[in-house]
Formats: C-alpha cells, sequence, structure tokens
C-alpha cells in the first residue's frame, strides 16, 4: 500500500512526487465506485502533453489535460461531477498512476490545476465554415 501526500498551495492541488494511495472514491454517482471502473480515452498526444476523456460507464466525468516539462507534469483537470475532497485526490491519485507513471518522461512533481464545471459546446474551423455559408445564402445558424 503507498501512502498519499498532498497539500494545497496558491489554489492549487499539489501531488507530491512519492508515491500514492489509492481507494475506491465513496461519492461518485451517488455510491461507490471501484477505480477499475473509471477509464481515460485519449484524445490526443503531442510531444509534450495529452489530453484525456474521463469516463465511468461510458459517462463522461471529465477531462484531464497534461503538459510534460523536463521535471514537472502540469494536468489541468476538468470535473463534470461535485466531489469531495477525498474522491478528488482518488482521482488525482488513478491519473498519476495510470497515465502520468505510465509515460516515458520521467518527473519530479506533478502539479494538478482542477475546475468543476460542464462542457458548453465543442467548435472547430468546420463550424464556422458552416455559419459562413448560411450568412451567404442570407440564412441565419439555429
Amino acid at each position: 500500500m503507498r501512502q498519499r501526500a498532498a497539500r494545497r498551495y496558491n489554489g492549487h492541488v499539489r501531488v507530491l512526487a512519492h508515491r500514492l494511495a489509492a481507494r475506491a472514491p465513496s461519492g461518485w454517482l451517488g455510491g461507490s465506485v471501484s477505480m477499475e471502473d473509471i477509464t481515460f480515452e485519449r484524445q490526443y498526444r503531442t510531444a509534450y502533453s495529452e489530453g484525456y476523456l474521463l469516463l465511468h460507464d461510458d459517462e463522461r466525468l471529465g477531462r484531464a489535460e497534461l503538459h510534460f516539462t523536463p521535471s514537472v507534469v502540469y494536468c489541468t483537470l476538468l470535473v463534470e461531477r461535485e466531489l469531495d475532497e477525498d474522491d478528488l485526490m482518488d482521482l488525482i491519485d488513478q491519473i498519476d498512476d495510470e497515465v502520468v507513471r505510465t509515460s516515458s518522461v520521467p518527473r519530479d512533481d506533478f502539479v494538478v490545476t482542477v475546475y468543476q464545471g460542464r462542457e458548453v459546446g465543442v467548435y472547430g474551423d468546420e463550424y464556422y465554415d458552416e455559419e459562413d455559408d448560411e450568412e451567404e445564402e442570407g440564412g441565419f445558424r439555429r
């Protein structure tokens, strides 16, 4: 069993570099959810970053955006559920164990910034191209 050490600084949760303890979160989706039930679906990978959807039984729980530097891994964690601090730390533990530590990038620290909210939309060039076409035709996009 590993021990967890975390502390808050400047509004961030800082996960120290030594191994972390993992246990099932108690408050997810109205009851206990095993850590094995939470999966990560990689959306992209670049030379210095990765982005993951966090899923439970194909239902989105949030996103994790990882940015790798020579000595520190930074994570922006967006959760779509209200979590108590123990559940949040368990999720951070799992990201560290299953994603960060399995990468080939060594690190001295793992710094996680957490936001709670919901997705409003996804916009890209195709969306704007369709909008421009409709404006040229005299129509409105609804």
